[in-house]
Formats: C-alpha cells, structure tokens, sequence
C-alpha cells in the first residue's frame, strides 16, 4: 500500500463532512453488518462498569450513544463530539427520534480530539469507536482523553485492525484493496474517503503498540479483545484512581 494518508484535523474534518449523510449505510455494506454486532460488544463492555458521565468522542452520527441509552436501566448523560460538523447534525436530527426523557440526557459538542473543551475529571468514561486511528497526535489525543476521565474512570477504544492469522491477514488485504474502496465510491460517490480507509487501517498500530502508547499515556488495566479474528478490537483502560494532574501536553 502507499504512504500514510494525511490526518491533520482539518483534512479530517473535511473529509467526513463530505461522507456523513451515507456514512452508516457504507458501514454497514462494508463490514457485512458485523460492525453493528463490534458495536453491541462495545456498548454492553461500557454498561458492565461505571458510566453516568460519558464523553462519546468521535461519536460520528451517534449510533453509540444510542445504543447505550437504548440499552443502559439507568440511561447515562452522553456528551456526542466530533470534529465533523455534519455527523453532529445527522446525530442530532437523529435524537429527534429518541423519547424526550432520553434526548435529555444527551449534550453535542464539534471539537478536535486533540484540544478538548472540557474540564479536568469531568466524564466517567470516555468511549471512541473507529475515531482513534484518524488522529495525527495521537499521544496528545491520549493526554487529553486521561484529562477529562475522572481518577477510577475508563477509556474503551474499539477499532479496525489487522488480524494476526495468516490466511484472514491475506484475504482481509485483499478486501481492503480492492472491494472497500468500491463499494464506499459506489455508495458515498466519494472514493478518495474510501482509499483513504484502508490505507488508514493498514498503517494504524497493532494492538499490542497502541497498548504501548496507553501505558505511556499513564493509563492502566489495559487489555485487548479481538473481534472477527482481529478484524476489529475492543481495548479498554483504566485512569488509577489515585493520580497526580499534570500539565496540558
């Protein structure tokens, strides 16, 4: 595959503004509707801990912040935020559809991952799917998430990723290739989003290197699932309960 695709903010902000309206059903062509089963996995790790307060960063058009206020007894308050202006509005519009008790409970902000406006320990748990391997600083992205966690608090990052087996490593290539980036092209109408996709998914770290780069980032507890042999991954840290701040990266 050729080089890392750019991933500054803005290129990024751009780039889904442009694939938000058909954003969900490409995801679920794609991924053969597995990423709403990945999602459930996620949805139901975040309810199995702690998370009144949940920041849903890159929440895209807000299918997890949905599912958890669908699923959760006790509904928790999610602040949805994204760098991309037009998923927040398709998210919006689609809370319209929730019952007023549980469009209460939801906040949207449009922010950079990497600058977060909000205050020190101000969410129990921060969850990102699919939003973490589109960061350029990702270290910087990390000390802001490890900010806004209250000490005890949990991170949940589910993502693409490589599978490790030889014969999945080979045909998921392959997919990626060339499959992917028709079908995204034939749906969004936009096919440079969808050669940048697996080029991000090629380029990204391995679980085992982005376990590295959370235990840098003072998180703890990490631990990695697999999903569909890799396909994807469900990794989840913890912020030690007792913890001394630190300045701003």
């Amino acid at each position: 595959m050729s080089a890392p695709p750019s991933k500054d903010p803005h290129s990024m902000r751009l780039l889904f503004n442009a694939i938000a309206e058909r954003y969900d059903l490409a995801n679920s062509l794609m991924s053969f509707h597995a990423h709403a089963l990945w999602n459930r996995v996620l949805v139901r790790t975040i309810l199995s801990g702690r998370c009144a307060r949940l920041l849903d960063l890159c929440s895209g058009t807000g299918d997890i912040a949905f599912r958890l206020l669908r699923s959760a007894k006790q509904p928790p308050h999610i602040t949805l935020s994204d760098i991309s202006e037009n998923m927040l509005a398709i998210a919006q519009r689609r809370a319209t559809r929730l019952a007023p008790c549980l469009q209460s409970q939801l906040a949207f902000c449009q922010a950079d991952a990497h600058a977060l406006p909000f205050d020190t320990g101000a969410f129990d748990t921060v969850s990102i799917a699919y939003g973490i391997r589109n960061l350029c600083d990702l270290a910087r992205a990390l000390h802001q998430i490890w900010h806004v966690l209250a000490p005890g608090g949990r991170l949940l990052i589910l993502e693409l990723t490589r599978p490790q087996g030889p014969i999945l490593a080979r045909l998921h290539a392959a997919y990626l290739r060339t499959a992917l980036p028709l079908i995204g092209a034939a749906i969004t109408r936009k096919r440079e989003a969808y050669t940048y996709l697996p080029e991000s998914i090629h380029h990204f770290l391995a679980p085992s290197e982005l376990t590295r780069a959370l235990h840098e980032a003072r998180f703890t507890a990490c631990k990695v699932r697999p999903l569909f042999g890799g396909i994807a991954t469900l990794l989840t840290a913890e912020k030690a309960a007792h913890c001394i701040p630190c300045c701003h990266v």
